[in-house]
């Protein structure tokens, strides 16, 4: 297991350097080790994932994005630098928490002046790759344990066995070049998937041009094994969660490497909750882990920093409470509410570790919205001084009408304004984006203390404080498993929709669910939820297979009931028409409409119309059925059709 694998040394640490907005952007190195985003580049930081660079530069003088600090902070080799334009002046809180760790882990160089910027561009030297690579030891117990896989697969006993491999670890561990060279090494014929064949470099290239395909994600799908073939999923954790789960099913012969930091799309989706499927769909199950990088030193401060910083490695050590003991009587629950920015370094760290170990989303750039975000709020829950319960909020305040008009008319939409936002665009109701409301983004409890109460009283005593806050409603909105919608109901939490497309992180559809917190709000609450229940048979229509759709249509309506679906369809006709609106958010109401003889369409396009509303066809199947050019000129005539629509009783 020596052959010859250049790897970059370990020798040198890494360095952050830092750069004063009020200097220009630097002119940069050309050499093939440098990578250098812009502001607008820098959304598009996952395609450089799997990469690895001697300099990095990001520039974030309009604001830090820390989620590509923490990812491409990892492709970086050792004795390189990270190179970091950011406002010095106003530094913001999330930089300000950089900096305090830095006094813990130094690895930060600031630049101020020109002078400065020229002299560290003058001493970088490309950083080249000429050792010899050789697994190390932890990384050769994993490639024995792989290949007894392999062995196990090719023995004439068990030939049809189903084998998963699972590897997880951080970045820059040496993942990607394990696998290929286990491939490489075993000869083994192998079908590769990866977010991009670019950040699947270091796992093709190490494979000794074996028999392999290469395949993007979205051909996971329709992909067929080979006889004796492996599917490697590279990077798994940035795979939607519901083909992922296809997956499991089809792949007798199954390697999925994740980073366990939670910075890719899907987040911690996997680890929580998919992983501990395997062993429902595999005769035998490897499950490994890498701990020591190759790319940088084991001690590297940068590496450190970056953790420390953004808690990505918080959720493994989550709480000091271990035991599964009641440390105390739900009636000691103390809570307590709190600015994420009142709180010490460590004492952020355990609340925002807790909320990681509960949730399938959490991101560096979580961190970042509740410390620079003046409208989240942390409420909580202690039970003889240990941290049980957390719950982070984020306060809605009204839209002004203007802002309602254009959001409702998809011309603007509002960071953290998820509720009313919803309600404005979604179901047309202008009049409630301008309302308050208070929307629990996360609630968790300690691991080891769940299903003895706590949450119940935990989110009881929540509601009971804001019905007095001031607010018009309490919201949420989530991945739509059976198990949430029924927890969130039992506290009184009213279903208001769902959403039209699964989560690629959860694989569930969203659920919108609100608690009126004001007299007023309980009858326009029981309003929309009542009117929603009559449209959700319809929706299901165009929703087959997620899951809980298990609402009939009723065979005649009330008259009230007619007058409420009415008004709403008033609404969302002139919203499609207008094109405001796409198809499938007026497809539920447009479908009872038809159902109940509430609207009378136009005798052209009935067949067109017909399969729109009442079959699972999509957009682009009836654009190939009835020969549209592409799914924009189908949706283009059912606005025409719906414009010439005769509405009422």
């Amino acid at each position: 297991m020596n052959r010859d694998i250049t790897l970059p040394s370990v020798a040198r640490t890494r360095r952050l350097v830092i750069l004063d907005a009020t200097l220009p952007m630097p002119v940069l190195p050309t050499d093939a080790s440098v990578c250098a985003l812009d502001s607008h580049a820098i959304r598009s930081f996952r395609r450089y994932l799997g990469t690895e660079h001697g300099l990095v530069y990001l520039d974030m003088r309009d604001g830090l994005h820390a989620d590509a600090l923490a990812a491409l902070a990892g492709t970086l080799r050792a004795g390189g630098a990270l190179l970091l334009h950011v406002d010095l002046i106003a530094p913001g809180n999330t930089l300000r928490r950089l900096f305090a760790y830095a006094e813990i882990y130094p690895c930060i160089t600031r630049v101020r002046t020109k002078s400065e910027l020229a002299a560290f561009l003058e001493s970088y030297q490309p950083i080249t790759q000429n050792d010899v690579f050789q697994l190390t030891e932890e990384q050769q117990q994993a490639f024995k344990a792989l290949s007894a896989l392999q062995a196990h697969v090719i023995s004439d006993s068990a030939s049809h066995a189903r084998c998963v491999g699972y590897l997880e670890a951080p970045r820059g561990r040496g993942k990607s070049t394990l696998l290929g060279f286990w491939v490489g090494e075993n000869g083994i014929r192998a079908t590769f998937c990866a977010p991009s064949k670019d950040q699947a470099h270091q796992l093709l290239k190490h494979t000794n041009d074996q028999d392999y395909r290469f395949i993007p994600p979205d051909q996971l799908q329709t992909w067929i094994p080979r006889e004796r073939e492996w599917l490697i999923i590279d990077e798994a954790a940035s795979i939607p969660a519901h083909i992922l789960r296809g997956i499991l099913h089809r792949a007798p012969r199954l390697i999925l490497a994740s980073t366990s930091e939670g910075y890719e799309s899907a987040g911690r989706h996997f680890s929580l909750r998919l992983k501990h499927q395997l062993n429902e769909h595999y005769e035998r199950v490897e499950r490994l882990t890498l701990s020591k990088p190759i790319r940088w030193d084991s001690h590297d401060p940068l590496e450190s920093l970056i953790n420390a910083t953004f808690c990505l490695h918080a959720s493994q050590s989550t709480s000091k409470v271990t035991t599964h003991r009641l440390i105390g009587s739900v009636k000691q629950l103390c809570i307590r509410f709190a600015k994420p920015t009142d709180l010490s370094l460590n004492e952020f760290s355990h609340v925002f570790s807790l909320l990681m170990a509960a949730h399938y989303q959490s991101s560096p750039n979580d961190v970042r919205m509740l410390l620079e975000d003046k409208q989240q709020q942390l409420i909580l829950g202690y039970i003889n001084d240990e941290l049980i319960c957390a719950c982070w909020l984020n306060f809605e305040l009204p839209l002004s009408a203007s802002l309602s008009e254009a959001v409702s008319q998809g011309r603007r939409r509002i960071p953290g304004h998820l509720l009313g936002q919803s309600l404005g665009y979604h179901l047309q109701e202008h009049l409630l984006m301008q309302k308050s409301y208070a929307r629990i983004v996360r609630i968790v409890v300690e691991p080891e203390q769940q299903r003895k109460g706590l949450g119940s009283e935990f989110l009881r005593r929540i509601v009971e404080y804001f019905k007095t806050a001031g607010y018009f409603a309490l919201g949420t909105s989530f991945g739509a498993s059976h198990e949430l919608v029924r927890f969130w109901r039992q506290h009184d939490f009213q279903l208001i929709r769902f959403g039209h497309k699964a989560d690629a992180a959860s694989g569930f559809v969203s659920a919108l669910m609100l608690a009126p917190l004001t007299q007023s709000a309980v009858a326009e609450i029981k309003r929309l939820h009542h009117r929603y229940m009559l449209l959700l048979p319809f929706q299901a229509i165009k929703q087959p297979n997620d899951g809980f759709f298990y609402v009939l249509p009723a065979e005649h309506l009330a008259t009230a009931d007619q007058e409420l679906l009415l008004a709403h369809l008033k609404k969302i006709v002139a919203a499609f028409c207008s094109g405001w609106i796409p198809f499938p958010t007026a497809q539920p109401a447009l479908a009872a409409a038809a159902h109940y003889q509430l609207v009378t369409f136009p005798d052209s396009h009935d067949a067109l119309l017909h399969d729109a509303l009442f079959t699972a066809s999509s957009l682009q199947e009836l654009a190939k059925s009835y020969g549209f050019k592409g799914k924009k000129d189908v949706e283009q005539t059912l606005r025409e059709v719906c414009t010439q629509a005769r509405l009422g009783l």
